[in-house]
C-alpha cells in the first residue's frame, strides 16, 4: 500500500546559493508537436475544432467592449475540472506513442525529461519573485520520465470555495473578452450574442530544452492571427503566429513577468 505523508509546504524561497551574474540556462525556441480540443463538458477532442482566429476592431472608430453582455447566460467551468490534472495531455501521448517513443527505451519510455503544462513551468520560473502565493506539486517518476502535476493547496482551496459572486464575474470577463476578439473563421462576422463557454479549449503540445533537460508540455492557445482560413490538418503548426489575450484590472509587475513566460515558452507571438 502507498502511504503519503503530510509534510510542510510552507517553505520559502532560498537565495543562498543565489548568483545574479550566473548566466541563466538556455530555453530553445519551442516547436508544436500536435494539438488537442477541450469542450464545455472538459471532454479531450483529439483535433483542432476548437481553435479561433483573431480579429482585431477596426482602428478608426470608438471601441466600446461590453464586458456583462449576456453575463447570465455564461456557462461557468465544471467544478470537476479540479480533478483533471494531465489527463488530456495524457490522452494526447496515448494518441502518438509511435513519434514519442524513447531511442533509449531502458532508460526512458518517452524522448522527454519532463512531462506537464506550461503553467507548471511558468509557476516554478516565477517561484524566486512570488511572495503571496505557494504552491503544492506532485512529481512522479514513472518508466524513466519525469510527470508534474500541481494540486491545490488549503489556502487556494479555501479561496475558491469562498469566492464572491463579483469575484467570479471579473474572472468571466476576460472569457466575454475573447469573444468579442475571436471568431471561427476570418470570414465570419464576431457573434457576442451566444453563450460564453468558459471550459472550451484549443491545446498545442510543445517540445523545448531547457540546458540539457528536454521537456514536453500543453498550453492552451487563445487563436491565431490569419486573415484567411488555414486548414491545421495539412499546414505545420510552427508556422502559424499564435496570440494571447489579456484582461487586467491594474497593472502588475507579477503579471508581466508570467506574461513574458508565456510568451517564451509558449509559442505566442502576440499579446
Amino acid at each position: 500500500m502507498l502511504q503519503i505523508d503530510k509534510i510542510d509546504t510552507n517553505l520559502k524561497p532560498n537565495y543562498r546559493n543565489y548568483n545574479r551574474y550566473e548566466r541563466c540556462k538556455n530555453i530553445t525556441k519551442p516547436y508544436i508537436l500536435g494539438c488537442f480540443s477541450v469542450d464545455q463538458n472538459l471532454q479531450f477532442i483529439p483535433d483542432y475544432s476548437k481553435c479561433q482566429y483573431l480579429k482585431l476592431p477596426p482602428s478608426n472608430g470608438n471601441i466600446h467592449f461590453d464586458l456583462n453582455e449576456g453575463y447570465e447566460n455564461v456557462q461557468h467551468k465544471p467544478q470537476k475540472e479540479y480533478g483533471i490534472k494531465l489527463d488530456h495531455i495524457l490522452k494526447f501521448i496515448s494518441l502518438n506513442l509511435e513519434t514519442l517513443y524513447s531511442n533509449e527505451p531502458k532508460q526512458k519510455l518517452l524522448k522527454y525529461d519532463i512531462i506537464c503544462y506550461r503553467g507548471k513551468l511558468r509557476m516554478l520560473m516565477c517561484t524566486p519573485y512570488e511572495f503571496k502565493e505557494g504552491w503544492s506539486l506532485c512529481v512522479t517518476k514513472w518508466k524513466g520520465n519525469i510527470y508534474l502535476c500541481e494540486f491545490e493547496t488549503e489556502r487556494a482551496k479555501a479561496r475558491r470555495l469562498g469566492v464572491t459572486e463579483q469575484s467570479v464575474k471579473i474572472c468571466s470577463y476576460g472569457f466575454k473578452f475573447e469573444q468579442f476578439m475571436m471568431s471561427k473563421s476570418p470570414a465570419k462576422d464576431i457573434d457576442t450574442s451566444a453563450p460564453v463557454l468558459e471550459a472550451e479549449e484549443f491545446c498545442c503540445v510543445f517540445t523545448s530544452k531547457l540546458g540539457n533537460t528536454t521537456m514536453l508540455y500543453g498550453a492552451e492557445m487563445d487563436g491565431i492571427e490569419s486573415e484567411t482560413t488555414i486548414d491545421l490538418s495539412k499546414n505545420n503548426l510552427n508556422d502559424l503566429k499564435f496570440t494571447e489575450l489579456k484582461v487586467r484590472i491594474k497593472p502588475s509587475n507579477q503579471r508581466q513577468v508570467e506574461t513574458g513566460l508565456k510568451q517564451g515558452i509558449g509559442g505566442v507571438s502576440l499579446i
